[in-house]
């Protein structure tokens, strides 16, 4: 899924008719975008480590930080998605 979410936003980014140069709006849409989609990229490599992690049997049920860690971050970025998704998509058009 995150991975169809990075694609999505290339494409988009692709077939933008306004650039990072074009106004105020630009320059923020590009700017939250991106980073969002940089911490998505971030939270795929931890879900790596995790599933690593996983398949190699190093869990415990007190050295299980890693997966933890993944899926509270993965969260976390999914709610400011939700933000940002309104004020760029809904809000702002």
């Amino acid at each position: 899924m995150t991975l169809t979410f990075l694609y999505i936003q290339f494409v988009e980014y692709s077939y933008s008719e306004f650039t990072i140069n074009d106004s105020v709006y630009g320059s923020v849409f590009f700017a939250g975008t991106g980073t969002h989609g940089f911490h998505i990229l971030c939270s795929i490599l931890l879900m790596l480590v995790a599933t690593y992690r996983l398949y190699t049997d190093s869990f415990t049920s007190e050295h299980s930080l890693v997966l933890d860690f993944a899926l509270i971050y993965y969260h976390l970025v999914d709610v400011i998605w939700l933000f940002l998704f309104i004020v760029f998509y809904y809000w702002g058009s």
